[in-house]
Formats: structure tokens, sequence, C-alpha cells
């Protein structure tokens, strides 16, 4: 799992945003994005390994298919193909 590379951005790391939506990209990297802050400046590379730690639910998505995205509502992850 350590080998899955995630997109993610420092305000996530640092605490000041929650994950609401998670990318499996056709190249199967990942991308875990809060509702705002998606600039290059902010933007950083992480292990599964270390989203899993900042939210454990992630655990319920892991299977998601590549060019499908999860939205998280409430509690519950939403899957969708992306177009």
């Amino acid at each position: 799992m350590d080998k899955d590379i995630v997109f993610t951005t420092e305000s996530i790391l640092n605490g000041m945003a929650k994950i609401a939506v998670i990318y499996h990209d056709e190249d199967d990297t990942w991308q875990a994005l809060p509702l705002d802050d998606f600039s290059v400046e902010n933007g950083r590379i992480i292990a599964m390994s270390t989203l899993l730690k900042l939210d454990s639910s992630i655990k319920e998505i892991l299977t998601l298919d590549k060019g499908y995205k999860a939205v998280k509502e409430g509690e519950k992850w939403i899957i969708y193909q992306e177009i």
C-alpha cells in the first residue's frame, strides 16, 4: 500500500481542511482534495498509508476503480464515475 502515491494539499495534512473528494486516476495515482485550496503551491505527495492515518474511513474506498471518484457526504463516501 505504501507504493500508492496520493496527491493532496498542505491544508489536509495540517488539519486545516477535511478530505472532500478522492480520485483514483487512470495512471493508478490517487488525489485526496478538500473543497477548495487546489493551488499547485499547496500540493503535496504522500503515501496512501499516511492518508489512512488522517482519515481511516478511506479504507472503505480502497477498491475504487481507476477513473472513479468518491465524494464524502456526511460520514458516507458516494462513488461516481469520472467523465
